[in-house]
């Protein structure tokens, strides 16, 4: 009786076993907000095979993005190799990779998003269109990124998220050539690297025109390549991160931006600290916008503490010799007199603190700087940078602290290749 109930106990694990692996391939990918996937979802978007030895690429040809992947530079320094790929949350966060090949190369993406994203491509410094539009489309879930008819020879391609932290956290999981064999090596740093640290003005909110004709901060309207961080690295060829995230302030917000900043991303991990193994040569700071729009429940002195707090953090960070500008006023007074207070408290250029007040954004396509006007701050900023560094700055006094926009600038005066060769 014994080797009787051993013998259908042994048959009823066989069935449970042959249920599990049949239920394995209905499993539908789920929204979440990790962006963690399971390992059939990973199958699906490129998992690996069968490693050739070569860069990971499987006897399918598709590569998956792991730390193996050592072709792939990564373009936001928080950017991290997660169980399932690449993490890309940040505005402008992407890969960038120089292959010989010819034809389609596709990219899969996992959007963790209830909606989707917008990501922009560009090959041997040309923006590479989805047709008649620069943006590739990623909804929820799964999706692809395909590069239609790249002509044979060795190029440089570089694939760079236009939707902001807020909107969309995303994972690259895998890479396919029709025809092509990635470099052996990853394109090599930069000489200098910034780091910005705001909002939804440094997401690119409603800078460009959704389908349907507004200007309202969704997918279809943010393009962190058309704002200021990007243009700012463009100008200087520099690396860079972009700590952006919109609707939030210093104090207000979950996370709110002093706390976001800690972590390589707060949504996927907030327990262990962001290393900042690299150090900025230069940190911008456009932050006080939400927390002033909330000041019936946010106090100026509250304001000043949390943000002379987060400023104290980024020169521990990023050490004595980082330059640190701050800027304020696009869309209101953003707390500014207490900002500059603050700036005096730390020591000011003595300490190698430095501010530009802007002048106000126009708000004719909407509550946001304009394409034009993210260029014309973006060359005040740059330009006062370069003062900083070749030893031309002059402080202004408190009657020149406002610094112009200047000239509106015409559509075809914005770059329709905001990135450098190396």
């Amino acid at each position: 009786m014994k080797k009787i109930k051993k013998l259908l106990c042994a048959f009823l694990v066989c069935l449970l076993a042959l249920g599990l692996v049949a239920c394995a391939g209905d499993n539908t990918p789920e929204d979440s907000n990790t962006g963690e996937v399971d390992n059939q979802e990973s199958t699906d978007s490129g998992s690996d095979t069968g490693d050739n030895g070569n860069n990971g690429v499987t006897d399918d040809g598709i590569i998956k993005l792991d730390a193996d992947a050592t072709f792939l530079k990564l373009l936001d320094e928080r950017q991290q190799f997660s169980s399932t790929g690449i993490t890309c949350d940040w505005s402008c966060a992407g890969i960038e990779f120089t292959a010989e090949c010819e034809g389609d190369i596709t990219i899969g993406v996992l959007v963790d998003s209830s909606t989707g994203c917008y990501f922009r491509a560009y090959v041997d410094n040309t923006e590479w269109k989805n047709g008649d539009t620069p943006y590739y489309e990623c909804l929820s879930g799964t999706a692809e990124i395909v590069l239609k008819d790249i002509p044979n020879g060795t190029h440089t391609i570089r694939i760079v998220k236009a939707t902001g932290y807020t909107l969309a956290r995303t994972t690259l999981v895998s890479l396919k050539f029709e025809n092509g064999t990635p470099s052996t090596t990853a394109p090599a740093d930069k000489e200098m690297f910034i780091e910005y640290i705001g909002d939804s003005i440094f997401c690119g909110w409603g800078v460009v025109q959704t389908p349907w004709g507004a200007y309202n901060g969704t997918y279809q309207s943010q393009d962190g390549t058309l704002a200021i961080p990007y243009l700012v690295s463009n100008e200087f060829n520099a690396d860079y991160s972009v700590v952006a995230v919109s609707g939030q302030g210093v104090v207000r917000g979950d996370p709110n931006i002093e706390n976001a900043y800690k972590y390589a991303s707060y949504d996927r991990d907030k327990t262990t600290e962001y290393g900042f193994e690299r150090k900025a040569d230069v940190v911008v700071v456009n932050v006080g916008t939400n927390d002033y729009a909330k000041k019936d429940s946010i106090s100026a002195d509250e304001f000043a503490t949390a943000y002379k707090r987060m400023l104290e953090y980024v020169r521990a960070k990023n050490g004595d010799d980082c330059i640190i500008l701050v800027t304020y006023n696009m869309m209101n007074d953003g707390y500014g007199s207490r900002v500059e207070e603050v700036i005096s408290q730390l020591g000011g250029v003595e300490e190698n603190y430095y501010i530009v007040k802007s002048e106000r954004c126009s708000a004719v396509n909407s509550t946001h700087p304009s394409a034009e006007e993210n260029v014309a701050y973006a060359k005040v900023i740059s330009d006062t940078i370069k003062a900083i560094m070749d030893g031309s700055y002059i402080a202004p006094n408190k009657t020149e602290m406002l610094i112009g926009t200047g000239a509106s600038l015409a559509e075809a005066d914005i770059p329709s290749t905001p990135w450098k060769e190396n």
